[in-house]
């Protein structure tokens, strides 16, 4: 009869246990070298503990599994040794260290696992496709089961991107080893690890890897160069933000005692080059095309999109584009399109160098367009006439950027950057001008000046924009003033205008953006093609339930057209205000919109493909002159949806919703809608200033 008793006993020591979970706090890893698993590495030299329970299990009512190993009662700090893996004559070696853990609680859980009844599904399906049999192999061939000590190498917990290389500050660069990873299989916190399955093993097989001297002239920094923590961070996000990365990563390898130390710079793959087709069979429309984000490991950009249909001029419409930015450490960046649409041609090209880092100083570009339009009152699928309107356009822009307030606090990467710049808009065989809303061909002669302030960081973080990718989000400060002249159809119109932006990431409230702007030519003492506008993002922390992922966002707009020119409107379609609807008759002068978001990320990958459950509500107010906020001019969406997407592949991310427009009635519509986008609906300013103009009005 003594069962019960020792039951009960058991029973409360796995509560304890549970409580413990709670505050039990981990060694951090050295992040140095973060890809070698130090725990493994540590030797007990003295420890007084007494152990309570060895391979128990315990259900909660909340269909939580706890499976203890031990469970440890520890009655003073401990002593621990450990080998320390440095870097010395190109090998790694281990030295012997020692450090105290000190007592955190009384209660310490070693090696637990807590996983809930669908996790354990996950496990015992993970356990079988390691069996020798058909079905298991099939499984292990299609199924990516995550390791655990990869998604812990990732806290969720938010750091600026400098701040791990606070220490090497000003410490001799005495090596660099570039290192380009599978797509499949490794990552750049376990780049040793072997990918599974065939498709892994394929796929791996048949990518070209980037070329490491592509990668080389990428780097910010070179062999005997101090160690500037900026500059590390700074390479590591740009080379993230190639069409070729995954993710990227500089790992320093310390030397103890020496002014010197080593770099290793881990980059990782995506698949470079997507296929696709498809078939409209409401138009009869067909066709396919072919992308290479990183053509035989240059770092260009190849694309090819063919459609067919006997209606179309020629049979069919074609785009191209070729890009190229491994120029001068891959900041300078130069693109040609050619586009042949509808009977229309269109050639752009441009060659630009932005700010894209503080440790650029010299800004410019060259840019010139030709293209052919339809008037716009014009059937958009009418062939039958033969009036072309064509615009050449010709933009040339310079710039410098001086270092500002370096010496106070915070103030490292701040810039004042003064631009310079011209525009010339020349329209030919334009219609004649008729009263109505929808002339939009004004030929023009514009000069810029602008000066700016920036300052600027980033974080690192995940499942904001991408699903589980590495993101840089930058926070800072930006204020801008823009002045300039305009020729047009008689005296040159002065211009002035002024935006910032200001961002900050908030622990327990998460990332707000805060933007607004103004600007306006004048005539007469009176304004001229004038806005002003405002911009609010927000979006939480990432929130864990169980093992699902979750996060919410909220976005306000205000856009206000002061005397735009005829033809000149803004619009809620789309990404410009509810998403999912168009309406070509729905225009004003001014508006206001509000978007929320859910995201829920749940545990699932299947051939490396992630998802995301959605759940949307729109609300914009449209109008004219008149007072904005009324029921006439009161639009709204609300939907659900589906978005995946497989990161270590250059197709675009796929959404496919439904939403639901109340409002569609009043303009004939169905108020129910299906429709797939690849882009996604929220975007953050990151702070890349390109060239002075005009504030834009959208």
């Amino acid at each position: 009869m003594k069962f019960p008793v020792f039951l009960k006993f058991t029973l409360l020591v796995q509560v304890l246990m549970f409580f413990a979970l709670q505050t039990f706090a981990q060694v951090e890893k050295a992040d140095s070298l973060s890809f070698l698993n130090r725990d493994t590495l540590f030797k007990k030299l003295s420890i007084k503990e007494l152990f309570i329970s060895r391979k128990d299990t315990f259900f909660l009512k909340n269909d939580t599994l706890i499976v203890v190993k031990d469970l440890v009662i520890r009655e003073k700090d401990t002593l621990v040794q450990f080998l320390k893996p440095i870097l010395k004559d190109g090998k790694i070696e281990f030295i012997e260290s020692k450090e105290i853990l000190p007592k955190i609680d009384t209660v310490i859980v070693h090696q637990d696992t807590i996983r809930t009844k669908n996790e354990q599904v996950l496990k015992d399906i993970q356990q079988f496709s390691q069996k020798k049999n058909f079905f298991s192999q099939l499984i292990k061939n299609f199924l990516v089961f995550e390791d655990n000590d990869v998604n812990q190498a990732k806290p969720e917990s938010k750091e600026k991107s400098d701040e791990r290389y606070a220490s090497y500050e000003n410490k001799i660069i005495r090596k660099i080893d570039i290192r380009v990873l599978g797509v499949f299989g490794p990552s750049v916190d376990n780049p040793d690890k072997k990918p599974k399955g065939v498709l892994e093993k394929s796929g791996n097989a048949l990518h070209i890897k980037s070329q490491k001297w592509m990668v080389k002239r990428r780097l910010l920094f070179s062999r005997g160069d101090k160690v500037n923590s900026l500059t590390l961070s700074e390479t590591e996000r740009l080379l993230r933000a190639t069409s070729y990365a995954y993710d990227a990563k500089v790992v320093i390898v310390d030397y103890e005692g020496k002014d010197s130390v080593d770099i290793i710079v881990l980059v990782q793959d995506v698949w470079n080059i997507s296929v696709g087709g498809g078939f409209d069979q409401k138009t009869g429309s067909k066709g396919f095309f072919i992308q290479d984000a990183n053509f035989a490991g240059l770092g260009q950009q190849l694309l090819t999109d063919f459609t067919f249909n006997n209606r179309y001029p020629k049979g069919m419409n074609f785009y191209g584009n070729y890009n190229v930015n491994t120029f001068q450490k891959g900041l300078i960046n130069a693109s040609f399109s050619y586009r042949y649409a509808f009977g229309l041609n269109s050639f752009i090209s441009g060659i630009n160098r932005e700010f894209q880092t503080p440790e650029i100083k010299w800004l410019g570009g060259v840019n010139y367009s030709i293209l052919e339009l339809w008037p716009y009152n014009l059937r958009f699928d009418s062939f039958t006439v033969d009036q072309k309107i064509k615009l050449k356009m010709g933009d040339v822009w310079a710039g410098y950027a001086f270092p500002f307030l370096e010496n106070t606090k915070n103030g490292e990467g701040s810039r004042l950057i003064f631009a310079v710049r011209a525009v010339r808009y020349i329209y030919e065989n334009i219609p004649e001008k008729k009263a109505g809303k929808y002339f939009t061909y004004y030929s023009s002669e514009n000069a810029f000046a602008g000066l700016t302030y920036i300052n600027r960081r980033f974080y690192k973080d995940r499942y904001i924009f991408r699903l589980g990718r590495t993101e840089d989000i930058p926070i800072g400060k930006m204020l801008g003033v823009t002045t300039g002249v305009k020729k047009r159809d008689g005296p040159l119109l002065p211009y002035g205008g002024i935006n910032f932006t200001i961002a900050e990431f908030v622990k327990k409230i998460g990332y707000v953006s805060v933007t607004g702007g103004y600007g306006s030519f004048w005539r007469n003492g009176k304004m001229e093609e004038g806005v002003y506008y405002g911009r609010l993002l927000h979006f939480t922390p990432l929130i864990n339930i169980k093992n699902w992922k979750y996060r919410n966002y909220i976005s306000f707009r205000y856009t206000k057209g002061l005397n735009q020119l005829d033809g000149y409107y803004v619009n809620i379609n789309r990404e410009n205000g509810l998403r999912g609807f168009i309406s070509e008759g729905v225009v004003g002068t001014k508006k206001f919109v509000i978007n929320i978001e859910s995201n829920f990320y749940p545990p699932l990958n299947l051939l490396g493909f992630k998802m995301a459950f959605v759940l949307f509500a729109d609300f914009a107010w449209i109008g004219q002159n008149e007072n904005l906020l009324t029921r006439s001019n009161y639009y709204s969406g609300f939907g659900l949806g589906l978005r995946f997407r497989n990161e270590h592949l250059v197709f675009s991310m796929v959404q496919v919703m439904v939403g639901y427009y109340p409002d569609a009635v009043k303009l004939n519509k169905t108020p129910l809608q299906f429709y797939e986008r690849s882009r996604f609906f929220y975007n953050f300013l990151d702070f890349n200033y390109s060239r002075p103009g005009q504030e834009p009005y959208l």
